[in-house]
């Protein structure tokens, strides 16, 4: 095992620089000053000769897109394109909803909805992340990796399911969930061993049943079905087990040595 620091400042440091790649990649997306609407969804100005539409103001107007707060995206978040019918729309905003997902969220909608409507086809007229150009799709997977990696340096609050979330809302996304499974059992901070822990003694009950505690993961939209699947068996191998006991034996904490030990005595398979 390595270690980046067990206060996570190296994957913080990281996640920032992944941040900063989000607004340097979609820079070329313009704010619009308005964009059409669904009428029921939006407040805005009605469309002549379509009752259906609403000219809805670009939240922020004029404003640096780093400094929008979470309470004036949380409806583009959740809810553009599908009621307004503009990818456009939202590749503008994205690095700084992505920003907010990455610190304290949204109150509305959960982190799990916004990474996984990156993928939800229907709902990007038809261009999920990994079809839109290079420079876009790689600073994207560079965020969710860098993402993935702090979240599993960040010590366990024991209130927040922060990791869970996390590994939902990639799941829902991105269809190469094997990469963060994998990175998991490296162990790189000590605090992975305690989310391994506690994710184990949360879903234990509904892995028993072949399914996940995050109720986001009923999602029928691909990869989350397949990504489903993958955890459930990655939580069952033998090769899961190994590795949490190789781990074991060069625990760095008493706290990671009793997690890991309790892990693979208790809650694998």
């Amino acid at each position: 095992m390595t270690s980046t620091g067990t206060d996570g400042s190296d994957t913080e440091a990281a996640l920032q620089a992944a941040i900063d790649g989000l607004y340097e990649a979609f820079a070329d997306h313009r704010r619009p000053g308005s964009f059409r609407a669904c009428a029921c969804c939006w407040p805005g100005e009605p469309i002549e000769g379509d009752d259906g539409e609403v000219a809805v103001p670009a939240p922020g107007g004029d404003r640096p897109l780093r400094e929008l707060a979470a309470v004036e995206l949380g409806k583009v978040a959740g809810e553009v394109p599908p009621t307004t019918g503009s990818l456009a729309v939202v590749q503008h905003y994205l690095p700084r909803i992505l920003e907010i997902v990455a610190g304290e969220g949204f109150g509305w909608p959960d982190r799990e909805v916004v990474l996984g409507r990156l993928a939800h086809r229907p709902a990007l007229d038809g261009q999920v992340w990994t079809d839109w150009p290079a420079a876009e799709h790689e600073a994207v997977r560079r965020f969710l990796h860098a993402l993935w990696l702090h979240r599993l340096a960040t010590p366990d609050d024991g209130i927040e399911h922060l990791v869970d979330e996390t590994l939902c809302g990639i799941g829902l996304a991105d269809p190469d969930i094997d990469w963060y499974l994998d990175t998991w059992l490296r162990f790189d901070e000590p605090a992975a061993a305690p989310h391994l822990q506690r994710f184990l003694i949360e879903n234990a009950a509904h892995l028993r049943r072949g399914r996940l505690l995050d109720a986001h993961w009923s999602s029928a939209t691909p990869p989350a079905p397949e990504n489903r699947q993958r955890v459930v068996a990655w939580v069952r191998s033998p090769a899961t087990k190994d590795a949490v006991a190789a781990a074991a034996e060069q625990a760095r904490t008493p706290a990671e040595r009793e997690a890991l030990e309790e892990s693979y005595l208790r809650w694998l398979d």
